[in-house]
């Protein structure tokens, strides 16, 4: 007896057409097989699946970082600062220059010391420094404290590259969390901070955040997200007209004290 053969026709079954409502010659569930109804075709790994109808598509500075699940904390960078002192202005580097050769020794002194102080700073703040996540709360470690929000406070989270000053050209992608009244309550740098880091916490901490391609200034951004960025950050002339005129007035001032008081 030959398997797959009708003894009493001797019609080879094999190649006969499939019964109506019966899958074909291929196994269900392999590639060629027929698809169940109302179920998607089979994915290929590592290719984005299906979008589904209605939702938006996935916006992300570069690619969107996967949903991290549990407690997230990260910590600033050596190596980003590092990259940051590189890009250091030339316009810093005139006013070294400049203090040295009007004051001496004495102004190149005082520029290291300020200078050396300034870096134990950073690199002290690089060393404690960190942001934590857990279910409810985030809570960011600074030189002298911790502050903490709840993450049903958020009202937005922005992530942008963002030139801080038109004399400082460097620009970095940062992080700003703000809350339901429109009040900053995180910002985050690349000067310090990964920008892996930075991209993970803005998609784990709840509101989708709002990504930008641009460059954004301190004008733009206020117009687009008011409470972001400080007063003196929107307006730095004037604030340094500001530190002039209480200088010019403490020098006045210590000047007729010194008429008035010494004989």
């Amino acid at each position: 007896m030959t398997y797959g053969v009708d003894p009493s026709s001797g019609t080879d079954l094999t190649k006969q057409p499939p019964t109506s409502g019966q899958p074909g010659p291929e196994a269900y569930g392999q590639p060629g097989g027929p698809e169940a109804y109302g179920q998607p075709a089979p994915q290929v790994y590592g290719q984005p699946g299906p979008q589904a109808y209605g939702q938006p598509a996935p916006q992300a500075y570069g690619a969107q970082p996967p949903q991290q699940t549990g407690d997230i904390e990260v910590r600033p960078s050596s190596a980003q600062y590092r990259g940051f002192l590189t890009k250091t202005p030339i316009v810093f580097i005139v006013l070294v220059v400049f203090l040295y050769l009007r004051a001496g020794i004495a102004g190149l002194i005082i520029t290291v010391v300020v200078g050396a102080l300034s870096l134990g700073g950073v690199f002290f703040y690089l060393s404690c420094a960190r942001v934590r996540m857990d279910a409810l709360t985030v809570s960011i470690r600074g030189l002298v404290r911790t502050t903490t929000f709840a993450r049903a406070d958020l009202g937005a989270v922005v992530l942008t590259p963002y030139q801080v000053s038109a004399s400082d050209g460097r620009v970095q992608l940062t992080l700003f969390a703000l809350d339901r009244q429109g009040r900053r309550v995180l910002r985050l740098g690349s000067a310090l901070w990964n920008p892996a880091d930075l991209e993970g916490l803005a998609y784990a901490m709840g509101p989708v955040p709002v990504v930008y391609q641009e460059v954004l200034t301190p004008k733009l951004l206020t117009q687009r997200h008011p409470g972001s960025v400080s007063w003196v950050e929107r307006h730095p002339f004037g604030f340094a007209g500001i530190i002039v005129l209480a200088v010019i007035a403490a020098v006045v001032l210590a000047a007729v004290v010194t008429v008035v008081l010494v004989p």
